[in-house]
């Protein structure tokens, strides 16, 4: 929801995938950190390892998303926020198999 919501807003002012994507990941990214590790996964230690691994993960997927909506908005245009929902519930699933790999005790 944090994600998308500044995604949206950063998209009307900026209308630039990639540059709005960063602004809501960056905004959205330690939540999402602190809820995966701590309540999803149930890890509670304090490792910094954890959180250069989750931000290298972040990165990828940035970088997967924005190119993958650009190219989708390239071929059907239409809104940029329906694009990136569909995408990131397609990368969800990718996503959620590597966060397990991190946050694995």
């Amino acid at each position: 929801m944090i994600d998308n919501s500044i995604f949206f807003i950063a998209d009307q002012f900026i209308n630039n995938t990639l540059i709005s994507l960063s602004i809501s990941r960056i905004c959205s990214m330690f939540c999402n950190y602190i809820l995966n590790k701590n309540i999803t996964f149930g890890n509670k230690e304090q490792n910094k390892l954890y959180f250069l691994k989750y931000l290298l993960l972040v990165c990828i997927m940035l970088f997967i998303s924005g190119i993958t909506i650009d190219f989708v908005y390239n071929i059907v245009n239409i809104n940029r926020v329906i694009i990136k929902i569909g995408v990131e519930l397609l990368l969800f699933i990718l996503n959620f198999l590597f966060l397990r790999r991190i946050f694995k005790k």
